[in-house]
């Protein structure tokens, strides 16, 4: 049976609609998680890692919750035993993702810290070419994965001239293993998310997901953490938890679902590649974290590689 033209032409105006939602979905996650090691590191000054996390993702759950069984109940979807087990399976990396970042910020701070924690674009590549064989097309084209390599290159070569430490402290090696453990974590999360849980939806999949990742972070919090804090810092320090949880969380993740379900994890993963940007300017705002002029060039770099490759994915995936 042949397609008319015109049912042909609206198929593909969906499909540019579609992509064209989700990069813009896309491109404001870069922007808010810009801000997350941000809110972190300040937050450690009254929270330790193991209560701050659990109610940043109690707080995003609550954010989450009401537009996910609306968007449930609006397109009558059903949600079987075997769909909440799945969403476990990437809520176990996100935490481990959480829990090691939030341990790092203690270490090291939020502009460097950024930087190592782009190296997850090697981790998704790989795991990407592995899991999804749509993916595995673009992977190959030359263009993308040389800018993948500038890019990742870009973000090793401002490890190393970070290394010397910022404003003469070494950044401890300590660190840098929890920066790559939650490298790891997130990479793994990503793939998992599109693996096993997009047909769920952004909303309803990512609702799910952090309600698991809540009961995981629950008993750390009771053993390692202080349940109690929420009622012994201030008004400003819960508020900015909250605002912390709402924005980098429930809307953040959301809209990195509709990037993952439309643009692939690869292209996801390189286009967050921006966010040490946002990041390092923020710290250098808040903390002084100072950075060198060749550190600002690498940076440009990364953000001409990114741009490249976004074009690259767009190009093949609308074809």
């Amino acid at each position: 049976m042949s397609t008319s033209p015109d049912h042909a032409g609206n198929l593909a105006g969906r499909k540019r609609s579609e992509i064209n939602s989700a990069r813009w979905a896309l491109a404001a996650s870069v922007v808010l998680w810009s801000s997350p090691t941000i809110f972190q590191r300040w937050l450690l000054a009254d929270w330790d890692v193991a209560t701050q996390n659990f109610y940043r993702y109690f707080v995003g759950l609550i954010s989450v919750l009401p537009f996910a069984l609306s968007r449930a109940k609006a397109l009558n979807l059903r949600i079987t035993g075997k769909d909440a087990l799945l969403c476990a399976v990437p809520a176990l990396p996100l935490v481990v993702h959480q829990v090691m970042q939030t341990a790092a910020l203690i270490y090291i701070e939020p502009g460097i810290f950024t930087v190592i924690g782009r190296t997850s674009v090697l981790f998704t590549l790989m795991l990407s070419f592995f899991f999804f064989s749509d993916e595995r097309a673009l992977i190959r084209r030359p263009v993308f994965l040389t800018c993948s390599l500038f890019g990742v290159a870009s973000a090793c070569a401002l490890l190393f001239l970070g290394a010397g430490g910022v404003g003469g402290t070494a950044i401890a090696s300590a660190g840098v293993f929890l920066a790559l453990g939650g490298a790891l974590g997130w990479a793994l999360y990503s793939v998992f998310v599109k693996k096993f849980i997009s047909h769920l939806g952004s909303t309803v999949g990512f609702s799910m997901t952090c309600a698991w990742a809540c009961l995981m972070l629950f008993p750390m919090m009771l053993t390692a953490g202080e349940p109690l804090r929420p009622l012994e810092v201030s008004v400003w320090s819960n508020f900015i938890l909250v605002i912390s949880a709402v924005l980098c969380i429930g809307l953040g993740h959301s809209l990195f679902y509709t990037a993952l379900r439309h643009l692939g994890a690869s292209v996801s993963q390189n286009a967050i590649l921006l966010s040490p940007l946002g990041a390092v300017v923020l710290s250098a705002w808040i903390f002084d974290e100072r950075f060198t002029w060749q550190q600002v060039i690498l940076g440009a770099v990364l953000l001409g590689a990114v741009a490249l490759a976004m074009r690259e994915s767009i190009k093949l995936r609308t074809l």
